[in-house]
């Protein structure tokens, strides 16, 4: 489970940590804290850190952002991915550096760099390009994989099956 906190205040966010590093232990959840990928936050980072807790920056916009959360040794780092696409950025020019910091450690036998988690995807072709690209993880709303479930291409393809198979066993189509 990912959960943000609401403030950059290292010990406010210790006081949120604790109530909820409890309640995911009770529901043997594992839990990340996401926070803003901004120098600003980093007393905030660096206290949620020393308690021993995983950290997700979220909104990285940019490779220099990706080696100051590679250099903090976050866990995951989650671009948006539409937002990045909106502003006409080379989207994928970064969701590739993203996974190349992420297999680096891997490479190194120092575990792995921080793991692309990618959200705000806005197609199913542009979570198919995140998957072939490498990213460890997508968020999506509860409408696009209800909508993104079922593909007019399919459908066809099942009503062709039905059809064959009523023909192979003699039944009216």
């Amino acid at each position: 489970m990912m959960l943000q906190l609401p403030s950059s205040d290292p010990v406010q966010a210790l006081h949120w940590l604790e109530p909820l590093r409890a309640a995911a232990e009770k529901a043997h959840v594992r839990l990340t804290i996401k926070l803003p990928c901004h120098p600003d936050w980093l007393p905030c980072i660096l206290a949620v850190q020393q308690a021993g807790q995983a950290v997700l920056l979220t909104g990285l916009s940019n490779p220099v952002q990706l080696l100051w959360a590679q250099s903090l040794g976050v866990a995951y780092v989650a671009p948006y991915v539409g937002r990045l696409v909106a502003d006409g950025r080379d989207v994928w020019a970064l969701m590739d550096a993203c996974v190349a910091v992420q297999r680096q450690g891997l490479d190194q036998l120092q575990g792995s760099g921080p793991a692309l988690l990618a959200a705000s995807i806005k197609s199913p072709d542009v979570l198919a390009r995140l998957l072939a690209c490498g990213a460890a993880a997508a968020t999506l709303p509860p409408a696009s994989l209800v909508a993104w479930s079922r593909d007019a291409l399919t459908q066809t393809a099942l009503e062709q099956f039905d059809r064959d198979v009523a023909a192979s066993l003699g039944l009216p189509v």
